[in-house]
């Protein structure tokens, strides 16, 4: 798995490179908006890594460019704490935010989620109504135009269609998406659940429905099917 770090703390980026290289990623540090634009121009990487503060762009500015450009997963690492900051990451496509000073394991638990949520092998077609969802090629479409979500939204889709009919719990939901449904990861999950909601009900299909409480559902409906493709 290659790794693309974005910061220009290079001592703090050295550190986490090594760290990261010792649990066996392979890892390009980038120091500026720039520098990580070309090394992504010529490399696949897995997921990247991405401080807020870069001397040349803004990592919001960086962030949106990359989600226009390619939907590898994006955490960001980051010292703002300040819940709009990260609110404002998570709307921009950032797949999760972790804050700075950080524990080492937690940033690997992250990277494996992400990952791990963005890695589909299965061939099947999921739907609801107009919307469909191809697991293999990672690709949404409503009335079959293209609708563009992060691989974070693709996954609560995906398992909310996979459970079709049967009530989900967001301490469910949370712990296939983030790894753990304490507090915190359920926030995130309402923030997520959020914005794929508006991206849907703008495209005209949004099947799902919360119930407060307890979680979330999408209802099978006449016409909806779940086929494999060969």
């Amino acid at each position: 798995m290659r790794i693309l770090l974005v910061d220009d703390d290079s001592t703090a980026a050295a550190v986490l490179r090594a760290a990261l290289v010792g649990e066996g990623y392979r890892v390009d540090v980038a120091g500026s908006a720039l520098e990580a634009q070309e090394l992504a121009d010529g490399q696949s990487y897995s997921v990247v890594i991405l401080d807020l503060s870069l001397p040349d762009q803004s990592g919001l500015s960086m962030l949106r460019d990359l989600r226009r450009r390619q939907d590898v997963p994006v955490i960001i690492v980051s010292g703002v704490v300040d819940l709009d900051a990260k609110l404002n990451a998570l709307s921009a496509g950032a797949d999760d935010y972790v804050t700075k000073p950080f524990h080492l394991p937690e940033v690997i638990a992250r990277i494996e989620a992400v990952v791990r949520r963005a890695d589909r092998g299965e061939t099947e077609i999921l739907s609801a109504g107009s919307l469909t969802l191809d697991v293999k090629r990672s690709m949404l479409r409503i009335c079959d135009i293209p609708i563009h979500v992060t691989p974070t939204e693709f996954a609560i889709l995906e398992q909310l269609l996979r459970c079709k009919g049967r009530l989900v719990s967001k301490e469910n939901l949370a712990g296939n998406i983030h790894g753990s449904a304490d507090e915190r990861s359920l926030r995130l999950l309402s923030v997520f659940i959020s914005q794929l909601r508006r991206k849907l009900a703008s495209a005209g299909e949004d099947p799902i429905e919360t119930v407060w409480g307890q979680g979330y559902i999408v209802r099978a409906i006449a016409g909806d099917r779940l086929k494999a493709v060969a």
